[in-house]
């Protein structure tokens, strides 16, 4: 029996064209990338369809992409054949969703538009839209508003720079977001079950307003963040941050993103518990050596009991001191040392300590600037191996910051050797804040 549309007969055709004819119009304003073109002078270049597989050989890409192209760059040199090949391949793979795909009409459109929406079984063994929907139509909504509004490189938003190319993403997502969501009953807007901790993270992504029921109406909250009378205020986490001055610039955005769930405070310099020492007005929270002692004052302190503290340190640890020797401010094993002595006293105190590693360096601004290298790639990676080592023994959960960081560019993240652009930072934050939000869940469940 022939596949149905399964309620889009009338809608498909329409998404259809639309697709085709805003996907036209961002293949002709997107500016290929060296990736792209090389893929074409690859399959220009091979004589036989054969020899496309021998020249590839060192591309560690599978041939058939190639092999597509072959016949496309041997009839023109211009390469937006290439283009137009990736909008019939496009068109294609949206056109068997839609007719094909057992899921419910909704889930298919969102899912064309590149939206996440999980999904619930139901009583006939089937597959409908999860409770969830919305919160997952919305937060893809706003991943796609933010990174276009700042043009930033948001990764899995699927935006390009160029202001054309944002705009008919924009365009697309909304026009099929509206179409994907079911009509809201009696002129209400549809009701959204209890927000995810996550939520946070995401309200708080960008500057701009956002549709739909609120984090505050969701949980009782007034718009000055006071509980409306008569609201049970749920158990807020206290959550506590030891770092360095890259902790301190995501840190800005951290505290918004995980509230209220999470009681934010970090090492400031000005508590009580330090008036009279050293680290008396130093925010930072800088090498191992000063995180110790620091903890020693504060642990000290019977009153002083967080739930959870993310603790990092590292890049100050790894400073080479002298050009010729490479000494390092603290050296590998008493910065191992020294963490072991701050989890240790953690643990006495109850307190979860979550790990977030040292991120990456700019070996090239010390280059650029004529400098002598303080900094290291290499040693971020022993540093940052040794601390895995040590967290892995203690049971201690890791945020892999270094990764996410590298993921997403190369030195025009960095604004010196060690520092990042707020873009950066603000993506760091949400990263972190995505972390936290799971591990207060998965607590709740326990």
């Amino acid at each position: 029996m022939m596949a149905r549309w399964r309620g889009l007969t009338v809608l498909a055709p329409v998404l259809l064209t639309i697709l085709f004819l805003l996907a036209a119009v961002a293949a002709a304003h997107h500016e290929m990338w060296k990736d792209e073109i090389i893929a074409w002078l690859l399959a220009r270049d091979a004589r036989t369809p054969w020899e496309v597989f021998s020249i590839i050989k060192y591309e560690g890409h599978p041939g058939l992409w190639h092999l597509l192209l072959w016949p496309l760059a041997h009839l023109t040199w211009n390469p937006a054949a290439m283009q137009g090949l990736h909008v019939l391949i496009a068109f294609a793979a949206v056109f068997v969703l839609l007719r094909y795909a057992p899921f419910p009409w909704p889930v298919r459109v969102a899912t064309a538009a590149g939206l996440h929406v999980r999904l619930a079984k139901t009583g006939r063994g089937g597959v409908d839209i999860s409770e969830d929907a919305w919160d997952d139509i919305r937060m893809s909504w706003r991943t796609i508003i933010h990174s276009n509004l700042h043009k930033e490189n948001v990764m899995n938003a699927g935006c390009s720079r160029r202001p054309i190319t944002n705009a008919v993403a924009l365009i697309f997502a909304g026009l099929v977001t509206a179409l994907a969501l079911p009509a809201p009953t009696n002129g209400a807007e549809p009701a959204v079950p209890t927000v995810q901790p996550a939520d946070s993270m995401t309200l708080d992504f960008s500057n701009h307003a956002h549709t739909g029921p609120s984090l505050k109406q969701d949980k009782g909250l007034t718009d000055t963040g006071k509980y409306k009378e008569g609201v049970t205020q749920m158990n807020n986490t206290k959550l506590f941050i030891l770092g360095d001055s890259i902790s301190i610039h995501y840190g800005q955005f951290l505290e918004k993103m995980v509230a209220p769930q999470f009681e934010y405070s970090r090492k400031t310099g000005t508590e009580p518990q330090l008036e009279g020492t050293r680290f008396w007005g130093e925010p930072n929270g800088k090498h191992s050596n000063d995180g110790r002692d620091y903890m020693n004052l504060m642990t000290a302190d019977p009153n002083w009991r967080p739930d959870v503290m993310l603790l990092n340190a590292g890049i100050h640890d790894l400073t080479t001191m002298d050009p010729v020797t490479k000494v390092k401010q603290v050296p590998l094993n008493l910065y191992i040392q020294n963490l072991t002595t701050v989890l240790d006293a953690m643990a006495r105190r109850k307190v979860q300590v979550i790990w977030v590693n040292t991120t990456p360096v700019n070996e090239n601004y010390y280059r650029e600037h004529n400098m002598d290298m303080k900094h290291y790639s290499a040693d971020v990676e022993a540093y940052n191996a040794a601390a895995a080592e040590l967290m892995a023994k203690k049971g201690v959960p890791v945020i892999d910051l270094h990764a996410f960081t590298s993921s997403l560019g190369g030195t025009e993240i960095f604004t010196d050797m060690c520092h990042f652009t707020e873009p950066v930072a603000r993506l760091q934050a949400a990263y972190i804040a995505g972390y936290l939000a799971a591990w207060r869940e998965s607590k709740a469940g326990q």
